[in-house]
């Protein structure tokens, strides 16, 4: 059996993540980050144009990570492992979700979330697009999980991730439900 190492997006992310730790995205710099794993700046721009294009990185790595639970358990339980997960790495999304701007994560979730349950949809119903009012639906159903879940991440992450599940899933639109249940 042999150990996996980790690639070198993979150390600089991780050298970002321990950052956030310390201090505020926004006082983060690049110097800081290669300073942190040992890389050089060339290492560095090799792989992401600057530190936001890494921090897009992160978070599509992250939100990744939860393709393979659509058919385990329903909307439900993918709303409850996206939670966990938040709630796992506590630190890192309460910082982040105060960064505001270019890359935010809060534009990054809301596209992500938007896309990926928009392309569940579509599959599962086997049409090429989406009503209007199924589009307006998402859109606003999306928004406010996006705001519900940086409220839920700048108090502190008080509600148990299956509360936040719960109370998302109960406030989805029956239209949504259907089509994606």
């Amino acid at each position: 059996m042999s150990i996996k190492k980790p690639d070198t997006d993979s150390i600089l992310a991780d050298a970002l993540l321990d950052l956030l730790k310390e201090k505020p995205f926004e006082k983060v710099t690049v110097e800081d980050i290669v300073n942190k794993c040992g890389a050089s700046r060339s290492t560095f721009y090799r792989h992401f144009k600057d530190k936001y294009d890494l921090m897009d990185w992160i978070y599509l790595r992250k939100a990744d990570n939860f393709k393979g639970y659509q058919g385990t358990g329903g909307s439900k339980y993918l709303l409850f492992q996206g939670a966990s997960y938040l709630k796992e790495l506590q630190d890192y999304f309460t910082n982040i979700i105060q960064f505001h701007g270019q890359n935010s994560f809060t534009e990054f979730m809301f596209a992500y979330v938007f896309n990926y349950t928009k392309e569940r949809i579509l599959e599962k119903s086997g049409a090429n697009s989406l009503t209007d009012d199924v589009l307006f639906s998402l859109k606003m159903y999306i928004a406010g999980q996006v705001y519900i879940t940086s409220e839920w991440l700048n108090s502190g992450l008080k509600e148990s991730p299956e509360k936040i599940a719960q109370i998302t899933y109960d406030n989805m639109p029956e239209t949504l439900k259907e089509l994606l249940e």
